[in-house]
């Protein structure tokens, strides 16, 4: 049995690792259906889809964070070449994420997403 070996190699052509699970956001029932509803039918300029995760299923189905959640939206869609954008907040409990075309997607939601939290205090 021959013993292993040493090569000088590209950076790009050395192997890479395949990931052997799945993500946990693909078990989120929310998920599946927005992602078939994806597979069968494009959105218009002028809609946007919501996706809301509580606590609770965050929870049941272990996934940690928001950011991980919309970083797997985000690889979907530009594995599918949409062209389309995801917003995410927290609010009352909820993890809310709003997809649709750039242009569909309000600034006031941006400006939501980006709002400063104050601190005890009440000042920002």
């Amino acid at each position: 049995m021959p013993s292993g070996a040493f090569q000088k190699l590209k950076a790009s052509e050395a192997p890479r690792r395949k990931r052997r699970s799945s993500s946990r956001m693909d078990v989120l029932p929310q998920w599946k259906l927005m992602r078939e509803q994806l597979e069968k039918q494009k959105m218009t300029p002028n809609e946007v889809w919501q996706l809301t995760v509580t606590a609770e299923d965050k929870q049941k189905y272990r996934v940690q964070s928001r950011r991980t959640m919309v970083r797997v939206v985000a690889n979907y869609i530009a594995e599918q070449n949409l062209p389309y954008r995801v917003v995410s907040f927290t609010r009352d409990g909820y993890d809310y994420f709003i997809f649709g075309y750039q242009e569909a997607i309000a600034p006031e939601l941006i400006a939501i997403r980006l709002a400063p939290v104050g601190r005890a205090n009440g000042t920002c």
